[in-house]
This record gives structure tokens, sequence and C-alpha cells, in this order.
């Protein structure tokens, strides 16, 4: 495996995920973010993954409240 740059970016789509798989992997990564030993930049990304978990969430959660309202 080669060392990542500086400038790399990670992107990954989670928006295909339905609800119970984004709720077992914000839990996953709640848990590996609690973890002590990752260097920086792999609690960057998994950060960046919960975050992103979060707002998919989020958005879902107020279209059903939209939607059914």
């Amino acid at each position: 495996m080669n060392t990542p740059r500086a400038d790399q970016t990670l992107t990954v789509d989670l928006s295909p995920l339905n609800s119970s798989d984004l709720a077992s992997l914000g839990s996953a990564l709640a848990r590996l973010s609690g973890w002590s030993n990752h260097t920086r930049p792999v609690l960057d990304v998994l950060v960046d993954l919960a975050g992103q978990v979060s707002r998919i969430r989020d958005q879902r959660a107020g279209r059903r409240i939209q939607g059914g309202a």
C-alpha cells in the first residue's frame, strides 16, 4: 500500500445504504473513532464518514417528517 499524499481525498457515497445499514455503520464508526491507536489521517476519515452518515440520516428523517405531515 502506498503512503497517501496530503492532497489526496477519499470519497465514499453512503446514500445508497438503507436506514438500518446507516445505523449500523454509524455505530461502528463511533466505536472505531474512540480507539486511541489511530493515526490522525485515519481518525479524520472516520470522523468525516460519521458526519456523512449523520447528515444522510438527518436528511432522510426530515423527508419522512415533511412527507408525513
